[in-house]
């Protein structure tokens, strides 16, 4: 049985050792994938890679896109010192508002021409633009925003004060995008007159400013401290705020409550806020603010630094209630 045994062992032995497992021949990578063809006059390509083929042709776009981006040089870009001062002006209102699409290059006109599967979720393809339906593209989206713009200014022409500012501010973040557009449109077309949009970038950006400057809040609270807090934030975003002609008002209530602990000074404000277009309410909030300190002088600092906490951290339209 034991020389059974080894001779079995001895058998099975040889027959793993005379079967060599083969290797999984790699699928080939295409060579229109590693060397794509040259763009032409009238033709762009562009190649991509991703885990599934939606992910892939989105690979390409993107490939496309940066060649557009590589393509515009500094004399076919509007200038944007048309607009670079507003900007600044309004910097700490924008930077929470302005989103990272700006920078990106949206494709709608190409053609597949290959995909292929090149290994577990590995999809590799060949697309296809025409430079002229690209310009003709281009030309749509720059049109299109403009028309927007007109509609929105004249359909809000009657209004003052808040809200038509903030119909104003959603078309002056886009001017970005517009300007990124724009320089594609340029570099495709160079022979193009663009005097049309860059006007629209002068009228978007004066508009803007106007609206600011025609903003004027009123704010009344039973509390000095948090009435002069929300001022200079309203002053701080380029608004005016005044007890006369307003367009806005914002009304503070402060319920205070102090308590002691421990040798600490505790404040409890349930701050309420109602918001309104001239004398119409809009909308309301409540915030629970604290602030703590050796004293009632100190917990109350304390109790204003959280509050602008609450407004450089969300906004001006959060802390009033506003929810879009």
């Amino acid at each position: 049985m034991k020389y059974l045994f080894v001779l079995l062992s001895s058998i099975l032995l040889i027959s793993c050792q005379s079967s060599p497992t083969k290797e999984i021949a790699k699928p080939k990578t295409p060579n229109w994938y590693l060397n794509p063809p040259a763009d032409t006059n009238k033709t762009l390509y562009g190649v991509g890679e991703g885990k599934t083929q939606n992910k892939a042709i989105q690979s390409a776009l993107a490939y496309l896109g940066a060649k557009l981006s590589v393509s515009i040089s500094s004399k076919t870009s509007i200038q944007k010192n048309l607009y670079q001062g507003v900007y600044e002006f309004n910097e700490v209102s924008l930077k929470k508002q302005t989103t990272t699409e700006v920078k990106q290059i949206t494709i709608n006109q190409f053609r597949q021409l290959e995909m292929k599967q090149i290994g577990y979720e590995k999809f590799i393809t060949l697309i296809k633009s025409d430079k002229d339906k690209l310009v003709d593209d281009f030309k749509q989206q720059l049109n299109q925003q403009i028309q927007k713009f007109q509609r929105d200014a004249t359909m809000h022409n009657s209004k003052a004060g808040y809200t038509k500012f903030q119909q104003a501010q959603q078309h002056f973040k886009t001017l970005d995008s517009f300007d990124n557009k724009l320089a594609v449109y340029q570099s495709l077309s160079p022979s193009s007159s663009i005097q049309k949009y860059q006007q629209h970038v002068k009228r978007v950006a004066a508009y803007f400013k106007q609206q600011q400057k025609t903003t004027i809040f009123k704010v009344t609270s039973n509390k000095t401290a948090t009435k002069n807090t929300l001022q200079d934030y309203l002053n701080k975003l380029g608004f005016t705020t005044s007890s006369n002609n307003f367009t806005n008002q914002i009304k503070l209530n402060n319920q205070i409550k102090v308590t002691s602990a421990e040798g600490f000074s505790i404040i409890h404000n349930q701050l309420n806020i109602s918001y309104f277009e001239k004398y119409t309410k809009q909308y309301g909030n409540t915030f629970h603010i604290k602030g703590q300190g050796l004293n009632l002088q100190q917990s109350t600092a304390n109790e204003q630094k959280r509050l602008k906490i609450i407004l450089e951290q969300n906004g001006l339209n959060y802390f009033l209630g506003i929810h879009k």
